[in-house]
């Protein structure tokens, strides 16, 4: 098992950097450009121009709960890529969140948590195996 590790840590990382150029192009489009010719100032209308801020203030608070977990996906599956100690726990804690992105994210979640539960990956990651 200790070369699934590397295996795991790549796709990982590679489910991590995809869902998050895919959910920051959506948020960006989504709510980012209407907030910025609100703050810009380009509508005439008051009530438009202020609608427009609000909804792009909220569309900040969208996009860091929606890019938290794909960031976490990427750097634990680097941190797993170069076999630190310290990635093993936000793997599996990523891995079981992203469970509910059906059906890649539980494919993903499912082989990584897998591989880190095994005696063997503990070990080896701990540094108890030579």
């Amino acid at each position: 098992m200790i070369p699934h590790i590397k295996i795991s840590g790549a796709i990982m990382a590679a489910y991590g950097l995809s869902m998050s150029l895919l959910m920051g192009g959506i948020v960006l489009l989504m709510g980012g450009v209407t907030g910025l010719l609100g703050f810009i100032g380009v509508v005439d209308d008051e009530e438009v121009l202020i609608g427009a801020v609000i909804y792009g203030i909220l569309t900040v608070f969208v996009a860091v709960f929606t890019l938290v977990p794909p960031i976490g996906c990427l750097v634990s599956g680097v941190g797993l890529f170069l076999e630190k100690r310290w990635a093993r726990i936000p793997a599996m804690l990523f891995g079981a969140v992203v469970l509910m992105n059906m059906p890649l994210g539980t494919m993903v979640g499912l082989y990584v948590i897998f591989v880190m539960i095994d005696k063997d990956v503990t070990a080896y990651l701990a540094g108890e195996v030579a």
